[in-house]
């Protein structure tokens, strides 16, 4: 089975096991390739071809991610700053169903707004999503915002927090704390994820954002 694209962090090299995510189906890496000559090892930045063993083709879908064992974390709920285009007539809504592409992963959301009952054209909010299906999101990945019918842009996000507690709307501290984490700084992250959880292995803390 061959899949292809872009590395973006760390890098393989050939014999490793590694994961297909969101559901975590395990494979072995028998070749690698980039503009077509074999490689023992790629690194980040790097279009690339891999040939896996011990997986068929028929379980791999479009928005897949090849990771390695146990380094990303799956999730099903994250909250992100959204900002709607001015082109669009209506507001986005709170509880409104939108269609979320992340990457090459697409798929339904439900859009909790935290910090008001509406995002009007041109407006930005702070929004968790509740999604239909798993997906792999770090803090810092940018992404699309569709209806789902008509498909037509409206807007696009940045995710802030991919391990949300149970959190009311409109709730100052939440969003002051999710304001500190828009500029991406990894120390007001760090400090952020702590003040959340008390205590939180590194590795943890790695997985979450893209630092």
């Amino acid at each position: 089975t061959v899949v292809t694209g872009t590395l973006r962090d760390g890098s393989f090299q050939l014999g490793e096991e590694i994961e297909i995510l969101p559901r975590r189906i395990t494979a072995r890496i028998r070749e690698l390739q980039t503009h077509k000559k074999i490689q023992d090892k790629v690194m980040p930045g790097t279009r690339v071809a891999m040939n896996l063993a011990g997986v068929e083709k028929e379980k791999i879908q479009r928005g897949d991610v090849i990771a390695r064992l146990n380094q990303d974390q799956v999730i099903h709920s994250f909250i992100a700053k959204v900002e709607v285009v001015s082109t669009v007539t209506h507001p986005v809504k709170h509880n409104a169903s939108l269609l979320l592409i992340l990457g090459t992963t697409e798929l339904l959301a439900r859009a909790r707004i935290m910090d008001k009952d509406q995002i009007p054209p041109a407006g930005s909010g702070l929004v968790q999503f509740e999604c239909k299906t798993n997906l792999l999101a770090r803090i810092g990945d940018h992404f699309i915002l569709r209806l789902p019918s008509p498909q037509i842009t409206i807007g696009g996000g940045l995710v802030l927090d991919v391990s949300p507690k149970s959190v009311k709307r409109k709730d100052q501290a939440l969003i002051s704390d999710l304001q500190r984490r828009e500029s991406l700084n990894p120390s007001d992250v760090i400090l952020s994820e702590l003040g959340k959880e008390g205590m939180i292995p590194k590795k943890e803390i790695l997985k979450a954002g893209n630092f």
